[in-house]
């Protein structure tokens, strides 16, 4: 990819991370076991599937403004 820089590769892998770890197969890591004869389904008065996909979402709008602040960037409007 022309004009990558090391902190786009690192912005876009941490990003394919946090998509497959959020709403993807992260959710099998947290997901309750059906098993268990009393899951722990909540945590913080919210359940736990709901929390986990809010957490990695954050850190996907943290990516986001990261990448517009830093990678993002028009240097042919700067001047």
């Amino acid at each position: 990819m022309p004009g990558m820089t090391r902190r786009g590769l690192i912005l876009t892998a941490a990003m394919v991370v946090a998509i497959a770890m959020g709403p993807g197969v992260g959710l099998y890591l947290v997901n309750p076991n059906l098993d268990d004869p009393e899951p722990a389904v909540a945590a913080l008065g919210a359940p736990v599937l709901l929390l986990w996909a809010l957490g990695w979402l954050a850190v996907q709008l943290t990516i986001v403004v990261i990448a517009y602040r830093t990678v993002w960037t028009d240097e042919e409007s700067d001047g």
